[in-house]
């Protein structure tokens, strides 16, 4: 009997399984040479695969024009089992890391131009502290409502206008990069104790989204580099280390200036009229972004539609991912229902079942996870 990587996780946090109680065995060991207390164990993955789902929380209550509900109810952040919920869909399918995708916690007494402020996380912590085998957490910043933010504090609109200032490092113009690192970013690192923080090579990992024009943003040339020099050396000295960031391909686009040495990782993100991935190189790795499916929202403007055709968009997307070996792989998203790109359990007719994007994703995740023993286990 083959069990998952899921499954087998599970029973060993919980001291079920041991070698007396499965048939697992390493190439250079047989059941009889065993101890009965030896158990097997995931030795982490095949070296350069990582993946992870990003984690959208600006949800407060089901929606009438939502397309595809979710199966746990209700879906509202200010309830803890909608956390509990999400960090065991996300344990289910075996990813190395969540993405809380948070957008600042507006410091001018006005709202949350995202409603996703990195506060709201202390309810993710104790979701993960209560399962065994919960992933880690990353961050995703989703740089569109930083331009809002600071309209809403400096003239009290809600609006994309005057853009953002790249250039205005301080804030005594249109910029001010305390609204992502004070007013973001060291909050994360403030509420997630770093136990709990996902780092490659001990480096906390960071997501940026996109700063292209129409989002808000301005003056990038040079200063995007500078701005990047500033929050590695800002995280390095809240946490210890240098962040693994990695950026939307608008950050190198509109700054060439930034090299590796700013930046780890670069991602296409994903185009809704073109493909459901993407898969990138910079600096010798590759980054994929991936969506199972995606519908723009029933507010928005745009009418942009791919099929989860039963599930093959994803599959395919992920052999393609798999077969090119990509380093790093950000699945958007756990709890994406606004976009129809939700990976969670649902009884929507576009899933098998409810659990299959998860398990869809945990195929994968078991095909590039190792088996060994935790000790040589010789009698």
């Amino acid at each position: 009997m083959k069990l998952s990587s899921r499954l087998f996780s599970l029973l060993l946090a919980l001291g079920v399984f041991s070698q007396a109680a499965g048939s697992f065995s390493p190439p250079n060991l047989t059941p009889d040479d065993a101890d009965d207390s030896c158990q097997l164990v995931p030795d982490g993955t095949i070296p350069n695969f990582y993946i992870g789902f990003a984690l959208g929380y600006a949800v407060k209550g089901q929606e009438s024009w939502w397309r595809e509900n979710p199966l746990y109810a209700p879906y509202d952040r200010d309830v803890q089992g909608w956390w509990d919920n999400a960090v065991v869909e996300a344990e289910r399918s075996g990813v190395h890391f969540v993405a809380p995708v948070t957008r600042g916690c507006n410091p001018c007494g006005q709202i949350n131009a995202g409603d996703a402020c990195p506060r709201e996380l202390t309810k993710l912590v104790e979701a993960m502290r209560r399962r065994p085998i919960a992933p880690k957490a990353a961050l995703f910043v989703d740089t569109a409502s930083f331009p809002v933010d600071k309209n809403l504090c400096r003239r009290g609109e809600f609006s994309l206008n005057p853009p953002y200032d790249f250039g205005d490092a301080l804030g005594a113009g249109e910029g001010g990069w305390d609204y992502f690192w004070k007013h973001n970013i060291e909050i994360f690192y403030d509420v997630i104790p770093q136990d709990l923080l996902f780092t490659i090579h001990g480096q906390p990992v960071i997501y940026f989204w996109s700063v292209a024009p129409g989002l808000g943003f301005a003056n990038h040339r040079g200063n995007l580099k500078r701005f990047l020099e500033f929050i590695r050396a800002s995280v390095r000295g809240k946490v210890g280390a240098e962040p693994f960031i990695v950026l939307d391909q608008t950050w190198v686009s509109l700054d060439p200036t930034i090299t590796a040495r700013q930046a780890e990782g670069v991602n296409d993100w994903f185009n809704p009229l073109v493909s459901a991935c993407t898969i990138r190189e910079w600096g010798g790795k590759k980054f994929a972004v991936s969506v199972p499916g995606f519908s723009d929202s029933a507010l928005s403007e745009y009418n942009r539609r791919f099929s989860r055709d039963g599930g093959k968009t994803l599959k395919d997307c992920l052999a393609r991912i798999d077969s090119e070996k990509t380093f790093l792989t950000l699945l958007e998203g756990l709890t994406n229902v606004e976009e129809s790109a939700g990976f969670y359990r649902s009884l929507h007719p576009d899933w098998s079942y409810p659990e299959q994007y998860l398990d869809i994703v945990g195929a994968l995740v078991e095909k590039n996870t190792r088996w060994v023993y935790r000790r040589p286990c010789l009698k």
